[in-house]
C-alpha cells in the first residue's frame, strides 16, 4: 500500500490548494462496492501545479466493505491514511500535510478516474455528466469540460493514466499496477 494513496493526496491537495479559482460542488463520495471489485493498486505519481512538479507514492485498496488509502513521500513516510467504509470516512495525516489537503477530495477524484460510468453518473451534481470514448474520460460541467482523464490502455489500474484539471489547474500522471489481493 504504497503508491496510489498518495497520487490521490496530491491530486486533493493541488486542488485545495488552487489560489481563490472557482470552487466547484464536491461529488458525494460513492460507497466501495460501487466499484464492483476488489483491487489493490500501487502507483508512481508526478503532480504538476503552477509550474512544480512532486513525485509520489501510493497504494489503495478497495474491498466491497471498505477503502483503505496510503499515501508516502518518495522516502516512504506516511502522509496520509484514509478509511472509508461507505458511511464515515477516518482521516490520519502527519502534521507536514497543509490542511488543504482533504481527504474527502482525493477519494472523489479517484473514483472519477476508477469507479464505473453508472455509479458516477447517478452521483454527479445536477448539471454535470461524465463521457467516455475509448481511454479517454471527461466529466463535464453544463457543457464546459472541467476534467480529463486520458489512460494508455483500457484498463486505467493496469498503466499510465493522466487527471488534468482544467479549473483547479492541476495534472497528475499515474502509473498503476494491480497487486494481489
Amino acid at each position: 500500500m504504497q503508491r496510489l494513496t498518495l497520487t490521490l493526496l496530491v491530486l486533493l491537495s493541488l486542488g485545495a490548494c488552487a489560489p481563490q479559482r472557482e470552487l466547484l460542488p464536491q461529488i458525494p463520495l460513492l460507497s466501495p462496492a460501487s466499484l464492483g471489485r476488489s483491487v489493490y493498486a500501487q502507483q508512481q505519481l508526478e503532480a504538476e501545479f503552477n509550474g512544480q512538479s512532486w513525485q509520489m507514492q501510493g497504494a489503495l485498496e478497495v474491498t466491497p466493505q471498505g477503502l483503505r488509502m496510503v499515501g508516502l513521500t518518495p522516502f516512504g513516510q506516511r502522509l496520509i491514511t484514509l478509511l472509508w467504509d461507505g458511511q464515515k470516512l477516518l482521516e490520519e495525516r502527519t502534521a507536514h500535510l497543509p490542511q488543504t489537503v482533504q481527504g474527502e477530495r482525493i477519494l472523489s477524484d479517484v473514483q472519477l478516474m476508477y469507479w464505473p460510468l453508472p455509479a458516477l453518473r447517478a452521483a454527479l451534481p445536477a448539471g454535470w455528466r461524465v463521457e467516455q470514448e475509448g481511454g479517454v474520460r471527461r466529466v463535464f460541467d453544463a457543457e464546459r469540460e472541467i476534467i480529463k482523464i486520458q489512460c494508455a490502455i483500457p484498463d486505467p489500474w493496469q498503466g499510465r493514466c493522466v487527471f488534468e484539471h482544467q479549473v483547479y489547474g492541476y495534472r497528475l500522471t499515474l502509473d498503476s499496477q494491480l497487486d494481489a489481493l
